[in-house]
């Protein structure tokens, strides 16, 4: 399958022009260069601190974006719903600026909350002013200060500092292999669409965006079905996942209720202790308490009185 560009049919899988993959199923006997080493973080030797320095590990939550236009290639504007906010919640979101390409294209590092909302900003394939907008999975590397043994007072550190808890999972290239970077693209298309197999009957595609710059979900999931990548999805089947959305919103709210009730409760019987203790409006007692953290005795006997409460 191929995509139409300004210029020429790129594979979508492998990225060449002169590819002759005519499905998903031919990209693994496809020409294209693939790393040699790509294997699983639990064949890594833990000891082996040189390895462990030569190895770059692919992070399903962090994605690397290429071919962002001057004009949109900001961090407060990627963050929009109109751009990459509307797959997921963005942890975080650097920016990497080029003068290299004529005319100019930047990059961007966009860090998700997990591998589904990556997968969802992955599958966006867009031109915007000449230039193919398109994702990777992000990959990292370990910290030097960690493999030493030393404590990094690095400020807001981006490497690793720990072992990727889901070894099996988690998979890893060496240094050397990065510069395939056409196979670490047409690799995360491929992962990419698997993920979506598995979640895409879930997504509620009717709180999609009505305008938007970047493709909205349900632009995603037509574009997978008119690939036949994934089945269209049954009206059933999306009712379904709506009535269990609106169930869980209910039990949330059934959850809050007790909570936010008692809250009142307690500010209620504060009032009518402190009331007791103050007298009425025409009493002389000296026992006149301030709400007040700029009077902090009263303050913090008020706090007190609302802990015992509590009990």
């Amino acid at each position: 399958m191929k995509n139409q560009t300004n210029q020429s049919e790129i594979c979508q899988y492998c990225n060449l022009s002169d590819c002759e993959c005519s499905d998903q199923d031919d990209w693994d006997s496809c020409d294209s260069p693939k790393p040699k080493t790509l294997y699983s973080f639990k064949e890594i030797n833990l000891q082996n601190k040189s390895l462990l320095a030569e190895i770059r590990i692919i992070c399903k939550n962090l994605i690397y974006v290429i071919g962002l236009a001057p004009n949109i290639a900001k961090e407060d504007q990627l963050k929009k719903l109109e751009y990459f906010g509307q797959y997921g919640q963005i942890q975080k979101l650097i920016v990497i600026q080029s003068n290299t390409f004529n005319p100019p294209s930047h990059a961007a590092y966009i860090t998700y909350r997990n591998e589904q909302e990556a997968s969802l900003a992955i599958l966006v394939n867009i031109i915007i002013i000449y230039l193919q907008v398109k994702a990777s999975f992000g990959t990292t590397k370990y910290c030097t200060n960690f493999l030493k043994g030393q404590q990094c007072k690095i400020k807001d550190c981006v490497y690793l500092h720990q072992h990727p808890k889901d070894k099996d999972n988690t998979q890893v290239l060496k240094k050397e292999e990065m510069n395939n970077s056409k196979w670490l693209f047409s690799y995360s298309q491929k992962l990419a669409q698997t993920n979506f197999k598995k979640f895409y009957t879930k997504i509620n595609y009717k709180n999609a965006l009505q305008k938007s710059i970047f493709p909205t979900t349900q632009n995603i999931l037509d574009n997978m079905i008119k690939e036949r990548i994934v089945d269209p999805i049954q009206q059933q089947q999306q009712i379904n996942f709506q009535w269990e959305e609106i169930k869980e919103t209910q039990q949330q709210q059934e959850l809050l209720q007790p909570i936010q009730q008692k809250s009142i409760d307690i500010e209620k019987r504060v009032e009518a202790v402190i009331l007791k203790m103050d007298g009425d409006g025409n009493s002389n007692s000296r026992f006149k308490f301030t709400n007040s953290k700029n009077v902090p005795q009263d303050y913090e006997a008020i706090q007190q009185i609302k802990q015992y409460l509590q009990k």
